[in-house]
């Protein structure tokens, strides 16, 4: 009979995990399940437990170890973590000499940040005494090589790939664009600045139309952009997946503004269904990115010129990035 393995994730409470039935984030959605299928028993800790929604496969979930109940790590196998987990992981392996591995969707602000006294410093001083045993790094244009400044026994740092789509012969309408995003208090995805470029473009053309995926029509009225620019803004809010597909596939092109990074998933897809991608965040981000990834890629002033036909990468498929992440992770628990 198969050997179980037992594997903690310390992760936070993504927005996510409050839907009734989660389906995000993606990619972590996708690992968890195919470990589960390889004999993994998993328990999710993260706080808030009794508002998170139903996993389309078996978890258990905990709230954050505490030293009433720290002592049940004994008995697992494996740590996995997130960005904002890894002090409280590293610790964790440290006591009870466990293997751990941290995920990572890119660096983010804090483990880009140049200040001597730093959370990322903090975790370089850290892993110089116990190393990380597997970084499972995704390629976003936060940086270029992953997060190498983390000391690790092994690094996979890969694009998070795409499910198999069907590119169907589409009549694209060239006033019509689409961004997937949403708001916050620090706007680190951009979008009054997509608003403010989308109403740029409607001064010189009053035919356009913007989706959003994500944000809602509170969020735009928090905003407040000009009143007469509301008629050509649809604020969809959060939708399934096969939603923003089928209301973005006449788009001809998409318009992003991650401020930490330019390749998430639905960059990828974009790219996979042949849209160009305006990008108008931080041109630092698109030079991480390789060449064949970075020229779907064009800036806003590009948009007001004539934009050059694109040839599109070849990105792998999404199941079998993480199957390989998988295969990472079995090996390291010795099978």
């Amino acid at each position: 009979m198969p050997k179980i393995h037992k594997i903690a994730i310390l992760s936070n409470n993504y927005t996510y995990f409050k839907h009734k039935n989660i389906s995000g984030p993606k990619s972590l959605i996708k690992y968890l399940s195919l470990l589960e299928q390889n004999n993994c028993k998993l328990w999710l800790y993260t706080n808030d437990i009794k508002k998170i929604g139903n996993f389309p496969f078996s978890i258990k979930l905990k709230e954050f170890p505490k030293l009433t109940n720290v002592l049940q790590f004994m008995h697992i196998d494996l740590i996995i973590v997130d960005r904002a987990n890894i002090i409280l992981g590293l610790l964790l392996s440290f006591l009870f000499r466990k293997k751990i591995i941290l995920r990572i969707l890119g660096n983010g602000f804090r483990l880009n940040s140049k200040k001597i006294f730093s959370y990322r410093n903090l975790i370089t001083l850290l892993t110089f005494f116990k190393k990380i045993d597997l970084v499972i790094s995704t390629c976003d244009g936060s940086s270029k090589h992953g997060p190498t400044f983390i000391k690790t026994r092994s690094l996979r740092h890969r694009v998070n790939g795409i499910p198999n789509l069907k590119i169907q012969n589409n009549v694209i309408n060239e006033n019509e664009f689409y961004s997937v995003c949403r708001y916050s208090k620090n706007d680190e995805k951009g979008l009054k600045k997509i608003i403010d470029f989308f109403s740029n473009l409607l001064n010189k053309n009053t035919a356009l139309k913007l989706h959003l995926f994500g944000p809602t029509n509170n969020d735009l009225t928090e905003l407040q952009p000009i009143k007469a620019y509301r008629k050509s803004i649809n604020a969809y809010g959060f939708i399934s997946l096969e939603e923003i597909e089928e209301l973005s596939k006449n788009c001809k092109y998409m318009i992003s503004c991650n401020l930490s990074g330019c390749l998430g998933n639905a960059e990828l897809e974009s790219i996979a269904n042949e849209k160009p991608i305006i990008y108008l965040g931080p041109k630092s981000n698109l030079e991480k990115l390789n060449n064949e990834y970075r020229r779907s890629f064009i800036n806003g002033e590009e948009y007001f010129h004539n934009v050059k036909k694109i040839k599109f990468p070849k990105i792998e498929n999404f199941n079998s990035v993480h199957e390989k992440d998988v295969v990472e992770t079995m090996n390291l628990l010795g099978n």
